[in-house]
Protein backbone atom coordinates (compact mmCIF):
# COMPACT_ATOMS: atom_id res chain seq x y z
CA UNK A 1 0.00 0.00 0.00
CA UNK A 2 2.77 2.17 1.20
CA UNK A 3 4.85 1.65 -2.40
CA UNK A 4 1.82 2.18 -4.41
CA UNK A 5 0.66 5.34 -2.61
CA UNK A 6 4.16 6.62 -2.39
CA UNK A 7 4.24 8.60 -6.24
CA UNK A 8 1.61 11.22 -5.22
CA UNK A 9 -0.23 10.06 -8.38
CA UNK A 10 -2.87 8.51 -6.76
CA UNK A 11 -5.73 10.08 -4.20
CA UNK A 12 -6.26 7.78 -0.89
CA UNK A 13 -8.60 8.33 2.09
CA UNK A 14 -8.10 7.61 5.76
CA UNK A 15 -10.60 6.93 7.72
CA UNK A 16 -10.84 6.49 11.56
CA UNK A 17 -13.25 5.32 13.63
CA UNK A 18 -13.38 5.42 17.61
CA UNK A 19 -16.55 3.27 19.25
CA UNK A 20 -17.75 4.96 22.08
CA UNK A 21 -20.54 2.81 23.38
CA UNK A 22 -23.31 0.33 23.11
CA UNK A 23 -26.67 2.02 22.40
CA UNK A 24 -29.05 -0.87 23.06
CA UNK A 25 -33.08 0.31 21.57
CA UNK A 26 -36.40 -2.01 22.07
CA UNK A 27 -35.78 -2.58 18.78
CA UNK A 28 -33.11 -4.30 16.47
CA UNK A 29 -33.67 -1.53 14.24
CA UNK A 30 -32.97 1.70 16.13
CA UNK A 31 -29.66 -0.74 18.75
CA UNK A 32 -27.03 1.29 17.00
CA UNK A 33 -23.56 2.75 18.33
CA UNK A 34 -21.89 5.73 19.62
CA UNK A 35 -19.08 6.76 17.82
CA UNK A 36 -16.72 9.57 16.29
CA UNK A 37 -15.28 9.25 12.81
CA UNK A 38 -13.16 11.28 10.48
CA UNK A 39 -12.79 10.46 6.56
CA UNK A 40 -9.96 12.86 5.43
CA UNK A 41 -9.12 12.42 1.94
CA UNK A 42 -5.67 13.47 -0.30
CA UNK A 43 -2.53 12.94 -2.18
CA UNK A 44 -0.05 11.08 0.02
CA UNK A 45 3.53 11.51 -0.87
CA UNK A 46 6.62 9.39 0.65
CA UNK A 47 9.01 11.07 3.19
CA UNK A 48 12.49 10.81 1.82
CA UNK A 49 14.49 13.12 4.05
CA UNK A 50 15.74 10.61 6.59
CA UNK A 51 16.03 13.42 9.08
CA UNK A 52 12.26 13.98 8.54
CA UNK A 53 11.30 10.37 9.20
CA UNK A 54 13.52 10.25 12.40
CA UNK A 55 11.50 13.69 13.88
CA UNK A 56 8.36 11.69 12.69
CA UNK A 57 8.72 8.43 14.74
CA UNK A 58 10.03 10.93 17.58
CA UNK A 59 6.76 12.82 17.36
CA UNK A 60 4.98 9.28 17.37
CA UNK A 61 7.02 7.40 20.26
CA UNK A 62 6.75 10.00 22.08
CA UNK A 63 2.68 10.21 21.73
CA UNK A 64 2.64 6.76 22.41
CA UNK A 65 4.72 7.20 25.68
CA UNK A 66 6.13 10.36 26.53
CA UNK A 67 10.04 10.66 27.02
CA UNK A 68 9.99 7.15 25.77
CA UNK A 69 12.25 8.29 21.90
CA UNK A 70 15.15 9.46 24.15
CA UNK A 71 15.48 6.16 26.25
CA UNK A 72 15.32 3.83 22.77
CA UNK A 73 18.54 2.72 21.06
CA UNK A 74 18.72 4.87 17.73
CA UNK A 75 16.94 3.25 14.61
CA UNK A 76 19.72 1.39 12.39
CA UNK A 77 19.77 2.32 9.16
CA UNK A 78 18.48 -0.46 7.39
CA UNK A 79 15.42 -0.56 9.96
CA UNK A 80 15.08 3.17 8.37
CA UNK A 81 15.55 1.84 4.64
CA UNK A 82 13.03 -0.81 5.87
CA UNK A 83 9.82 2.27 6.73
CA UNK A 84 8.08 3.65 4.50
CA UNK A 85 6.05 7.15 5.94
CA UNK A 86 3.69 8.74 4.05
CA UNK A 87 2.77 12.54 4.93
CA UNK A 88 -0.56 13.64 3.11
CA UNK A 89 -2.27 17.55 2.78
CA UNK A 90 -6.04 16.71 3.44
CA UNK A 91 -7.63 18.31 0.60
CA UNK A 92 -11.45 17.48 1.98
CA UNK A 93 -12.39 15.93 5.12
CA UNK A 94 -16.02 14.54 6.76
CA UNK A 95 -16.24 14.10 10.30
CA UNK A 96 -19.43 12.28 12.22
CA UNK A 97 -20.68 11.27 15.46
CA UNK A 98 -23.49 9.73 17.60
CA UNK A 99 -24.08 10.40 21.03
CA UNK A 100 -26.42 9.97 23.55
CA UNK A 101 -29.19 6.75 24.09
CA UNK A 102 -31.62 5.29 21.76
CA UNK A 103 -34.38 7.07 19.67
CA UNK A 104 -36.82 4.54 19.92
CA UNK A 105 -39.53 6.86 22.39
CA UNK A 106 -42.38 6.16 20.61
CA UNK A 107 -41.90 2.14 21.77
CA UNK A 108 -41.55 2.85 25.38
CA UNK A 109 -44.10 0.90 26.04
CA UNK A 110 -42.30 -2.22 25.28
CA UNK A 111 -41.02 -3.78 28.77
CA UNK A 112 -37.44 -4.29 28.02
CA UNK A 113 -34.34 -2.32 29.48
CA UNK A 114 -33.23 0.65 27.10
CA UNK A 115 -30.02 2.80 27.13
CA UNK A 116 -26.48 3.25 26.46
CA UNK A 117 -23.27 1.29 27.55
CA UNK A 118 -20.22 3.76 27.49
CA UNK A 119 -16.87 1.76 25.97
CA UNK A 120 -13.86 3.39 27.89
CA UNK A 121 -10.47 3.13 27.07
CA UNK A 122 -7.66 2.70 30.30
CA UNK A 123 -3.67 2.85 30.94
CA UNK A 124 -3.30 -0.61 32.81
CA UNK A 125 -0.35 -1.56 34.62
CA UNK A 126 2.78 -1.86 33.00
CA UNK A 127 4.32 -6.13 32.41
CA UNK A 128 7.90 -6.16 32.22
CA UNK A 129 8.96 -8.38 29.44
CA UNK A 130 10.49 -11.48 30.88
CA UNK A 131 14.15 -10.65 29.15
CA UNK A 132 14.16 -7.28 30.45
CA UNK A 133 17.27 -5.97 31.80
CA UNK A 134 15.27 -3.66 33.44
CA UNK A 135 12.53 -4.02 36.28
CA UNK A 136 11.37 -0.37 36.73
CA UNK A 137 9.50 2.08 34.17
CA UNK A 138 10.48 5.22 34.47
CA UNK A 139 7.29 6.85 35.96
CA UNK A 140 9.04 9.84 36.15
CA UNK A 141 9.27 10.73 31.92
CA UNK A 142 6.16 8.90 31.39
CA UNK A 143 2.94 10.65 31.86
CA UNK A 144 0.00 8.86 29.78
CA UNK A 145 -3.06 11.03 28.97
CA UNK A 146 -5.14 10.50 26.22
Amino acid sequence: MIKALSTGEREACVTVSHLDGLVLARSGFNTSVNYRSAICMGRPELITDKDEVIRQFELFFNRLAPGRWDTLRPMADQELKATGMLKMDIVDFAVKERAGGPSDSVEADHDIWAGHIPITTEIGTEVTATDSKRADLNHEVMHYSF
